[in-house]
């Protein structure tokens, strides 16, 4: 892949969906995460686009899990595809 190709895939998002586990012990994404599944349910385009413009805190809140299974299986179900880590293995 060229230099352009990679730096077009990172400023569009390129960067793949991950599941991470926060200090708090509790599971969520990063990455590329695409909206139907980052924000909890019944948040509307115009709040998603607060949070894109002036901060996550003016957006809807952000799904969170209890289990790393349980975020996996929400972006499978989806047609998402979670890129694993070795230590998620």
């Amino acid at each position: 892949m060229g230099e352009m190709a990679k730096a077009l895939k990172l400023r569009n998002g390129g960067l793949g969906l991950h599941v991470i586990q926060f200090p708090t012990g509790k599971f969520g994404y990063v990455g590329s995460v695409p909206a139907d599944i980052y924000y909890v349910e019944g948040a509307s385009q115009d709040d998603i686009q607060k949070a894109a413009q002036f901060g996550e805190r003016f957006g809807p809140k952000r799904r969170i899990f209890d289990t790393y299974a349980d975020a996996v299986s929400l972006a499978q179900s989806r047609g998402y595809t979670v890129i694993e880590t070795k230590q998620d293995k």
